[in-house]
């Protein structure tokens, strides 16, 4: 539709329609089918036209078709997503900053979040591990995830993450 659309470091989104200066977008719970939150980490755009924002309150969705936006429910609270990727038809990947792995079901029902066992470590450590930078896919439903400590290997069929031994 000839829009471009940036978010910063700084958790500012800002949208840009043809012939048109950039405009920052404001989050606003009042007024429904608007932006839940501005503090938007990672965005997608999927073959249907809609664009995913995720953001520290779910993913919103944009439809094409009335420019409304939708929230979908994701158990990520209190963390900010920094990642959001396919994996298959019918399941979403989302990674956070600190709170690991979500497993989201795109046909109904509770996600799974998962996170990096670091047996002993203190608190700080644990959260650095579940900062999640990206996926991409190794076959058989099994996905490599880049963590701030290091890489990982999640299963979405059953779901499992688990430190990568080797690739």
């Amino acid at each position: 539709d000839g829009r471009h659309w940036l978010s910063t470091w700084t958790h500012r989104l800002y949208q840009h329609l043809p012939g048109e200066p950039w405009r920052e977008l404001h989050a606003t719970r009042s007024e429904p089918g608007s932006l839940v939150s501005a503090r938007v980490g990672a965005m997608l755009r999927t073959r249907s036209g809609e664009r995913w924002f995720g953001s520290d309150r779910g993913i919103s969705i944009l439809r094409e078709s009335n420019g409304a936006l939708s929230l979908m429910p994701a158990p990520i609270r209190p963390f900010e997503v920094s990642v959001i990727r396919n994996a298959g038809k019918d399941t979403l990947l989302v990674g956070t900053l600190g709170g690991g792995v979500c497993i989201l079901p795109l046909r109904g029902g509770m996600g799974t979040t998962l996170n990096l066992p670091r047996p002993g470590e203190e608190e700080r450590i644990h959260e650095l591990s579940n900062r999640i930078y990206d996926f991409w896919p190794m076959g058989n439903g099994t996905y490599a995830v880049a963590s701030a400590c290091g890489l990982a290997e999640i299963g979405t069929h059953p779901g499992y993450i688990r430190p990568l031994r080797s690739i």
